[in-house]
């Protein structure tokens, strides 16, 4: 069977046998219905950078649970049998209906900006599960593909804009074509050197290079 190709931020949904059997190695996560109940109902879990005691044939994934929980993160791992299906994150488009009214206007202005951007944190995960994730301190997180240097740097300035009148931060990444990923604001600092994420490591890297279409080897 084909293995799926993950990447951070990306949504895996697990096969419920699999899940308790998970949620039993941890007892203290028993007495959380949500979690109990989470791949039944089916809610998906975001794909994780891993951690130097996890084993490199198994999947990192993770939730937070709503800030009325604490905002717990949940961290596990598990043998791609266990996943039922996977996707890419919601594109900020389809999640319109779970943001905050005061939002709609700045969401607009990043639509235009790049119909294409991908959304994760609290936003998402309110449009995924139904629960009440968005606070009054609530980011967006965004995700956006890589694209040409100039392309790039005109995406990078028209954030800037955008946030200055926002009525939240704008937080996320731009994901290059092997997936590594780095924070936008680093890349508009100028800063000569940023901090690029992958499922497995996270290097420093040339701004510049990022911007080319950098591929670590």
């Amino acid at each position: 069977m084909h293995e799926p190709q993950l990447g951070r931020h990306d949504l895996v949904w697990i096969e419920p046998a699999a899940w308790a059997s998970a949620l039993a190695t941890v007892p203290n996560w028993l007495s959380e219905p949500l979690l109990v109940d989470w791949a039944a109902r089916g809610w998906p879990l975001i794909v994780r950078r891993s951690v130097c005691n996890e084993a490199a044939d198994l999947v990192p994934v993770g939730l937070p649970l709503p800030p009325a929980l604490g905002k717990k993160r949940v961290g596990l791992t598990f043998p791609t049998t266990a996943i039922a299906r996977c996707s890419p994150p919601p594109l900020l488009a389809d999640i319109i209906p779970s943001a905050p009214t005061s939002w709609l206007p700045c969401i607009d202005k990043l639509l235009r900006l790049d119909g294409g951007v991908r959304s994760y944190g609290s936003v998402a995960w309110e449009h995924l599960t139904g629960l009440a994730y968005i606070s009054d301190s609530s980011d967006i997180d965004l995700i956006w593909s890589w694209r040409a240097a100039d392309d790039t740097r005109t995406l990078l300035a028209g954030l800037e804009s955008i946030e200055r009148t926002a009525p939240m931060r704008i937080d996320g990444e731009i994901i290059a074509l092997d997936g590594m990923a780095v924070n936008w604001r680093e890349l508009y600092s100028g800063q000569t050197e940023v901090i690029g994420k992958r499922l497995d490591a996270l290097i420093a890297i040339p701004r510049d290079d990022f911007l080319a279409g950098y591929i670590a080897s």
